[in-house]
């Protein structure tokens, strides 16, 4: 598999059971582990509940979250206010009324289950009220189905979450140096193959040296310019 940091591939087999889970999966320990727990609650927001592997779980709701976004479909596994979801987060999008909210960490499924104007302390500020017509309208707009799981997308081209995806996307940014490519490219090839020039390959490890020294110290390698 070319696995190098264990710690992050654990990681990724453990977020695919949360990402089971976040988009209602039809399996039985979903099912056993909502209705336990989450009935009118936003799982992230719950603690210390359920066995100790699903604590380990539960717990990478955060690093789940930051790969994946949320399509509203129940509204059961975001918070209104703090979560994103349909690609905003609306304590950040209507800040004034979010200021006169009651409870800020109900789940989107709670707070439209309720008449909207319950879920502020009066009299709204000028700011809070014009936010709060242009927030019901949205809301009006929603249609939500308390039946089925929301729909979780990943910040890379397929929706469907694969461990190899995550696993991959921690290291996309990462350069190798010129030469391990080199090296890399020839790892099928027969060894009377290899042809890999040793002028070459020393003279762009001393490019790579000198973007870490100080112009002044560069006079201390003549020895090395006859490479360039």
């Amino acid at each position: 598999m070319g696995v190098i940091n264990l710690a992050l591939q654990n990681i990724a087999l453990l977020l695919k059971h949360l990402a089971k889970f976040y988009q209602g999966a039809d399996l039985p320990w979903v099912k056993l582990i909502w209705n336990s727990y989450y009935q009118t609650k936003v799982p992230h927001r719950v603690f210390n509940k359920g066995s100790f592997w699903w604590r380990d779980i539960i717990n990478l709701s955060d690093y789940f979250r930051g790969i994946a976004k949320c399509e509203v479909i129940s509204g059961n596994t975001v918070l209104f206010w703090d979560d994103m979801w349909n690609d905003q987060i609306r304590s950040i999008t209507y800040p004034h009324l979010c200021g006169h909210a009651i409870v800020r960490n109900e789940s989107l499924a709670v707070t439209c289950a309720k008449p909207f104007e319950d879920c502020f302390k009066l009299p709204l500020t000028q700011e809070a009220y014009t936010e709060f017509l242009q927030l019901k309208g949205e809301l009006d707009a929603l249609s939500l189905a308390s039946q089925q799981g929301d729909n979780w997308s990943f910040i890379w081209v397929r929706n469907n979450y694969t461990s190899k995806a995550l696993y991959k996307l921690n290291f996309a940014a990462m350069q190798p140096p010129i030469p391990f490519r080199w090296i890399w490219k020839t790892k099928y090839a027969g060894a009377s193959k290899i042809e890999i020039s040793e002028k070459r390959i020393l003279g762009d490890l001393f490019h790579c040296m000198l973007a870490h020294l100080e112009a002044k110290e560069w006079k201390d390698f003549p020895e090395y310019r006859s490479f360039f």
